[in-house]
């Protein structure tokens, strides 16, 4: 008799085992006892040939999150399961269950199971969810995930009532016979994307090692669960060993006669001296044929173009007459593992020309031309001791440029006469995004900003992904490359000199805070402590800057009124007409006033490149009708944008340097406010 196999995935309120013992025994438990892993199978006739229905109950607690992939193997079809009074549950199917089941068994037909319908409408439900400001999850939802992530369709139930239920295993069934044509479009960056988050998660701690054998717990259902059992090699038998003869006891020895005369003694012969042993490979650790071989020393690389032993940044002596500086210099070069990514102590007789370019709340930033190197930026602290600040800024970048992003720091230098250190890195030779988008708003498509979005939200992820918040993110901050070798502008994010690591509890934050008013989340402003989505919070803003041209609030003072409106009134930046309705969403989404409501780096990395590939060389008759949409709403903002105007008058008290912004004053200054400090 052939066979199918069905898996429910689903988080723990998502009714999986009732909805299996309802479809199996025809009637609803009347009493429920949670399982870890359950097994059902019914026979089920397909024309005229018996099949049976192998039906696969597993348990969503995190806790067997290692184990639960281990039933997935030989699976013909998932029915991924939440309840639809559950949002939580139906924002997991996208965050958690698709990218499980799609890396253990891709290719497998999945459907999307909504459950529960039978309270969709109880009033009871219905005003227990809208006190939390949700509602139960529609029809148009569900199908609007199904289309999205790529699932067979999305079907739903209730095994309450059973209305629905055999539906459900009609269409896995069908779907597991007869899989559906997957469309295969090409989405170069949401490849690109994935591979680069694949790369950051491989820099995680590892996977502790899984049980060899596991025991599933038996089951009350109709199937006893199968224990797979991994078999034993056979043996082959010890020969016998053969007894051996015991040595005959030494009973004395003989001693030597004495030497009567010089005579006697033989000369030795003279033996050639060894050849000195070469010096041993403190980096042999390193080395892997995957990097090629070092064309100086003729063994493999430790990294990409790079051989510690015979690379003159990392083999030349140098002192920078800072033991804290040069033991970091140090420890970075041997974690490099790309040529781009070593740093090294420069003499600051190597840098001419220097020119001052640009000064921010908290630093001042030159130009220089390296000896025999490239143009390069210099970033000089205002403080008069500021070693400290100055690595924990360096840290954070380097830390971050390891992972193939960020900003290329170059190394350190001293100036003698000021006795400054300064930080090295790279020449933006096309400036700051405020100042391109001054220059370059009205030639600039939605293609093109979309490509430095992604940019920019990739750095995020980066940082967040080291354990960093930037905490002072603005256009101001984000500089701008274009290279001769690749066409279009890379952006990068820059001055980390006030992130801090997320674990990190000495910082005083509730006497003011540092930063550019617009760009500061409100709960900020309300003292509460930096997070993730404060930095979100950043980026949102940063992309109405980007769809109208304008720099936020530049027509008002940066004053109390500017906060109360913020926080209490919700006032947020404006956007331009005919900007795409999804991109509004997305931005007002990243400057929701709840953070725990603003989406991730990666979510809104994730969003970007979907559009972006929807405006690549794509045949629309690839794309569904919602792809489509969006595809024309992109192409029709870029006709309206050479209509903009991107003329203000800009506010003297307007204020887009980095600044200590005395927020406790203010708070002080306005009782009215304070009733939302514990909103």
């Amino acid at each position: 008799m052939q066979s199918i196999k069905c898996v429910l995935v689903g988080d723990e309120n998502a009714e999986k085992t009732t909805l299996l013992i309802s479809y199996t025994t025809n009637k609803f438990p009347s009493e429920f006892v949670p399982t870890v892993f359950d097994n059902y199978a019914v026979t089920i006739m397909i024309g005229d040939e018996p099949y049976t229905l192998g039906l696969f109950d597993m348990t969503g607690q995190e806790d067997y999150d290692r184990l639960r992939p281990l039933s997935y193997a030989q699976t013909d079809v998932f029915l991924v399961c939440f309840s639809v009074v559950s949002p939580a549950s139906f924002e997991n199917i996208k965050e958690k269950w698709i990218p499980e089941v799609q890396h253990h068994c891709p290719g497998v037909p999945h459907l999307i199971v909504g459950t529960q319908i039978d309270l969709r409408d109880d009033p009871a439900v219905v005003e227990k969810l809208s006190r939390q400001k949700m509602k139960p999850v529609s029809v148009e939802e569900g199908e609007r995930l199904a289309r999205e992530i790529g699932a067979v369709k999305y079907v739903e139930c209730s095994a309450l009532t059973q209305k629905g239920l055999k539906n459900v295993f009609d269409e896995a069934i069908v779907a597991a016979l007869e899989p559906p044509v997957v469309r295969r479009v090409n989405r170069p960056f949401i490849s690109r994307l994935r591979r680069f988050y694949k790369g950051l998660r491989r820099k995680e701690e590892s996977i502790p090692q899984l049980p060899s054998v596991y025991q599933p717990k038996p089951s009350d259902g109709p199937v006893e669960p199968v224990e797979f059992v991994k078999p034993v090699k056979p043996v082959k038998p010890i020969e016998p060993v053969e007894p051996v003869e015991p040595i005959e006891p030494v009973e004395s020895i003989e001693p030597t006669e004495p030497i009567e005369s010089v005579e006697q003694i033989k000369p030795v012969e003279f033996v050639e001296p060894i050849e000195p042993v070469e010096s041993i490979d403190e980096f042999v650790d390193k080395r892997d044929k995957k990097y090629s071989t070092c064309k100086s020393c003729k063994r493999f690389n430790t990294g990409e173009n790079l051989c510690h032993s015979c690379d003159p940044r990392i083999a030349k002596k140098w002192k920078s007459k800072n033991k804290e500086i040069d033991d970091f210099i140090k420890e970075s070069q041997l974690k490099a593992k790309h040529y781009d990514d070593v740093i090294e102590w420069i003499n600051f007789d190597q840098l001419r020309g220097i020119e001052e370019i640009g000064k921010g709340g908290f630093s001042t930033v030159y130009s220089a031309n390296w000896v025999n190197q490239k143009k390069v930026a210099l970033k000089r602290f205002k403080t008069q001791d500021n070693s400290l600040d100055f690595l924990n800024e360096i840290k954070a970048h380097v830390q971050c440029q390891f992972q193939a992003s960020s900003i290329k720091i170059h190394g350190i230098t001293f100036k003698p006469s000021t006795k400054e250190y300064m930080m090295v890195y790279q020449y933006a030779n096309e400036g700051d995004l405020r100042q391109y988008l001054s220059k370059k708003f009205p030639t600039l498509i939605w293609e093109q900003k979309l490509d430095l979005l992604i940019s920019i939200a990739l750095d995020l992820l980066t940082i967040h992904h080291e354990g960093y918040l930037h905490k002072d993110l603005h256009s101001g901050n984000i500089l701008l490359f274009s290279n001769t070798d690749q066409p279009g502008i890379k952006s990068c994010i820059s001055d980390l000199g006030l992130s801090r690591r997320m674990d990190d509890t000495d910082v005083n934050e509730y006497e003011g805070v540092y930063g550019v008013f617009p760009y500061v989340a409100p709960e900020v402003l309300l003292r509460k402590p930096y997070t993730k989505e404060s930095d979100i919070y950043s980026l949102g803003v940063i992309m109405s800057e980007m769809s109208i041209g304008k720099l936020p609030f530049e027509n008002v003072s940066h004053d109390i009124c500017l906060l109360i409106n913020i926080c209490k009134n919700g006032l947020r930046p404006e956007f331009a007409p005919g900007t795409p309705d999804c991109y509004i969403q997305l931005a007002k989404q990243c400057m929701d006033a709840d953070p725990e409501k603003r989406p991730t780096a990666y979510k809104i990395c994730e969003e970007c490149c979907n559009w972006r590939d929807l405006l690549g060389e794509l045949n629309e008759k690839e794309l569904d009708e919602k792809e489509v949409d969006i595809r024309s709403a992109f192409l029709e903002a870029d006709k309206i944008i050479p209509t903009l105007s991107t003329v203000s008058q800009r506010h003297s008290n307007a204020i887009y340097v980095s600044r200590f912004i005395d927020t406790q004053k203010f708070l002080n200054s306005d009782t009215s406010i304070k009733p939302i400090l514990y909103w």
